[in-house]
Formats: structure tokens, C-alpha cells, sequence
């Protein structure tokens, strides 16, 4: 399985490529202990997503 990590900076790369029309840029937010929380990807429009991925597979989008 891979770390949580690795699911986001692979999914932040495949974005970035793939919607770069939309999407201006993106980065993993961190818990104070330097565990992996969340990818946030900005638009170009102002707003951004914010991608919720755990280890048992569960996964949230909020916009």
C-alpha cells in the first residue's frame, strides 16, 4: 500500500499535467506533526479543493 504522501503528490502531478488549464497550482497541507492531511489545489478563478484521502481508502472532496 502506499503512504498517503505518495497517493498525493502523484495525484497533484497527474493534475497539474492533465488540468493545467484550470488548475494554477496545488501542495499537501500538513498536521503539526508532519503528517500528510490533505492536497489543496488552487484555481485559476480564486477558489480552491481540498482532497481528504485515508489509509482504509475513504476519500472526501470539499470545494
Amino acid at each position: 500500500m502506499k503512504k498517503i504522501s505518495e497517493v498525493y503528490l502523484n495525484l497533484l502531478d497527474t493534475v497539474l499535467k492533465e488540468y493545467n488549464s484550470i488548475v494554477e497550482s496545488g501542495e499537501v497541507i500538513y498536521t503539526q506533526s508532519q503528517e500528510p492531511w490533505k492536497l489543496r489545489l488552487y484555481f485559476y478563478d480564486g477558489s480552491f479543493l481540498d482532497i481528504f484521502y485515508s489509509k482504509s481508502g475513504k476519500y472526501s472532496y470539499h470545494f
